[in-house]
């Protein structure tokens, strides 16, 4: 059940979550040249994926990366928490499968909340651009960085959300 759309239009979704203020805060700051989030984002060295304590339970992994090809991608889901990525510079293509449709590669939940899949090609595609915020869910597999029409760099944010702390 991904859901895509416009920051912060889509954190209407959220509006019920007495956490909703918290992301809502973080990502606008993310979003606005010259805040300090938003300074800390784009002083990031290219490839480097830093995590960031956002408030209690919380957290958001800051990134910045060239976009690539698709062969150098791999697909992934979590299951204990909720991706709320948001784009702050750049494009890129995100491919989007139901986990229960994958092959599980890897499982590295304990240690990283984290499961690969080996490739598949039955996906839906996404294009994120500078403002874009895609959630995803744990049966949402998602494959990122992928280029749109060139490599670009990319400045991104994703939020950490724990599931138990998400209902509509």
């Amino acid at each position: 059940m991904a859901i895509v759309g416009r920051f912060p239009q889509i954190l209407n979704y959220f509006s019920s979550s007495e956490h909703a203020q918290v992301i809502t805060d973080y990502l606008s700051d993310a979003l606005k040249p010259g805040t300090e989030t938003n300074k800390r984002l784009h002083q990031l060295s290219i490839n480097t994926f830093e995590r960031f304590e956002i408030s209690d339970g919380y957290y958001a992994v800051e990134q910045k990366f060239l976009s690539k090809e698709r062969e150098n991608c791999f697909i992934e889901s979590h299951i204990k928490y909720i991706d709320i990525q948001v784009m702050v510079e750049g494009e890129e293509i995100i491919e989007v499968a139901y986990t229960p449709h994958l092959k599980l590669d890897e499982n590295m939940v304990e240690t990283r909340d984290l499961l690969t899949y080996h490739d598949h090609i039955d996906t839906h595609k996404i294009l994120l651009k500078a403002g874009d915020v895609a959630v995803f869910f744990p049966e949402d597999a998602h494959m990122g960085t992928q280029i749109y029409q060139s490599s670009v760099q990319c400045v991104k944010t994703v939020v950490k959300m724990p599931v138990s702390f998400f209902r509509l």
